[in-house]
């Protein structure tokens, strides 16, 4: 997480920069860091220092230093503001030594930053210690982010997240619509008019920020899958109290006909945010109503996944709590559904899986809630006498008589029946392929146990040399010698019993001609990993090697 968000503040300090005509110019700076991240403990005091160097070997610079806050806006962009402005600011946490420096020509100069972080604090603080060039430094501090005196601002950005606290991750859909790329300047001069661009604003109301990941996924009214998009914007980091709007771009024409838009936003939560669009396309025209940010409904269920273990045949209960979080009353409709993923482990639509089993209920399963108001929902189970091993169930709860856009919150249901539960997997290489400078394959994970497992895969790939007899006799030894490897990113669901998944990935290499032998590893918590291997032989670097299954 903390890598993507130093990569993607990279070039932070170009959006703050500001010209006038009598300022100082020719200013050639490097900073370093342009991020610290600290997981601290209340109480906490640590310091650190930022380096910066004054390319110009001629010219002296002066900068003014100081620390401020920064909110998010909804584009995704940050922008500085005036200490103590946010609920998460880092004032009375940040000092900083010297507040103004004179760096001479080539040289290079440090700024100490001391952190205390106070008693009591939770969630996530935020802000940047900012180096102003050029111009007198005005006294008030209001004044000084409205002043235009200064050439440009740098700044290096702090994030603290405090450990044994509790962090919230709370994030909702605000909106989704679908308009044309006609309506937007900046897209049309590059993909014309006629391109959809899907938008969802997804509001942080938790205390620490989120790192997104979003997907559009098209399907046509009978539930046939069609496409998926990726779904981002801005840096896919949002600061608790922002909404950013994450946004796709899609200029494939589909053949006329009803079609769902599902947006899918992980974010670190135990569930994603999601909001299903309808939309008709006829004769090439995209058909879309567009909804604000008042008509979506703020869900909140917690816990977000509850475990139950039971003896065939015995009764069991558990709780959840759902809250209204939003402005606006909310009648709600629950139902439970079985837990099921598809070959690629996302979610399947609900229309896909089928009754839960009956032994599985829920009360109430219909009720109003006024802004700000919970209520707690009853889930009562009693597994025949014949069940054993996990059985998975979505508990999902979707506010009534929705318009074009539909949203959903729930929690999943986890249930563990008898004493033993057996662990057992097969992972399989399925295909594989060398040409164009890439190796693609694929690995076929099969769970035949009877309880859920958390696949982590990890590739291998070697040269094979034979055995070579010299001609004075001597004999070297056949060997193996590895080209290098990889760990596939952990999937968000595990693999559920009975069920199968597929693990592909695409790696950048020329191979010479010879003898290859690719091997795969997972790790699913049984006794022992499952393990698969396959040989091929180049024979051209670029041309295609292999392309079967064992």
């Amino acid at each position: 997480m903390g890598r993507r968000f130093a990569a993607l503040l990279a070039m932070l300090f170009l959006n703050f920069a500001i010209t006038t005509a009598n300022a100082q110019e020719g200013a050639a700076l490097r900073m370093d860091p342009m991020l610290v991240e600290r997981v601290v403990r209340p109480g906490e005091t640590f310091t650190y220092y930022i380096y910066l160097t004054n390319e110009d070997r001629f010219e002296p610079v002066t900068l003014d230093v100081n620390v401020a806050d920064i909110v998010e806006e909804l584009s995704g962009h940050y922008r500085l503001v005036p200490l103590g402005s946010t609920s998460y600011s880092l004032e009375r946490a940040v000092r900083v030594e010297p507040q103004r420096l004179t760096i001479p020509g080539g040289a290079t100069r440090t700024v100490e930053v001391t952190v205390q972080v106070p008693r009591g604090l939770m969630g996530g603080r935020y802000g940047a210690v900012v180096f102003t060039i050029g111009g007198e430094r005005p006294t008030d501090e209001e004044e000084a982010y409205a002043s235009m005196d200064y050439v440009f601002r740098m700044a290096s950005f702090l994030e603290l997240v405090v450990e044994d606290a509790l962090l919230r991750r709370e994030a909702y859909a605000a909106s989704l619509d679908l308009r044309r790329s006609a309506e937007f300047p900046a897209l049309r001069a590059r993909v014309g008019e006629n391109a959809m661009v899907f938008s969802m604003e997804v509001e942080n109301k938790g205390n620490v920020h989120v790192v997104t990941r979003g997907e559009i996924v098209i399907r046509t009214a009978d539930g046939r899958t069609v496409a998926r998009y990726p779904l981002g914007g801005g840096r896919g980091i949002i600061l608790p109290n922002a909404t950013v709007a994450l946004r796709s771009v899609i200029t494939r024409k589909f053949p006329p006909g009803d079609y769902q838009a599902r947006a899918i936003v992980q974010y670190g939560g135990s569930r994603p945010v999601t909001a299903d669009l309808m939309f008709s396309v006829d004769a090439g025209e995209v058909l879309a109503e567009g909804v604000s940010q008042e008509d979506l409904a703020r869900l909140w269920v917690d816990p977000g996944s509850l475990e139950l273990k039971l003896r065939a045949g015995a009764f069991g209960a558990a709780v959840m709590e759902v809250s209204n979080r939003g402005d606006e009353p909310v009648e709600l409709v629950g139902s439970v559904i079985p837990l099921a993923f598809d070959l690629y482990g996302d979610p399947l639509p609900l229309e896909e899986r089928g009754q839960a089993p009956p032994w599985i209920e829920l009360r109430p399963d219909t009720f109003r809630l006024e802004p700000g108001q919970s209520r707690r929902v009853r889930i009562s189970v009693r597994p025949p006498r014949d069940a054993t091993g996990g059985y998975y169930a979505d508990v999902l709860f979707r506010p009534a008589g929705q318009g074009p856009v539909q949203t959903e919150a729930g929690g999943s249901l986890l249930l563990f029946v008898g004493e033993e539960m057996e662990r057992l997997g097969v992972a399989e290489i399925v295909e594989w392929q060398h040409q164009d400078g890439y190796l693609s394959a694929a690995v076929m994970f099969r769970n035949d146990g009877t309880v859920h497992a958390p696949a982590q895969v990890e590739v291998l790939l070697s040269r094979r040399w034979p055995e070579v007899v010299e001609e004075d006799g001597r004999v070297i030894p056949a060997r193996v010698e590895p080209v290098g490897s990889l760990a596939l990113p952990p999937s968000d669901y595990p693999v559920l019993p009975g069920t199968v998944r597929l693990f592909p990935f695409l790696v950048p290499v020329e191979l010479e001609p010879g003898e290859y032998q690719l091997a795969v590893r997972v790790d699913y918590g049984g006794d022992a990993p499952s393990v698969d291997q396959v040989s091929f032989h180049v024979e051209k670097p670029v041309e295609v090697a292999a392309t079967t299954q064992p």
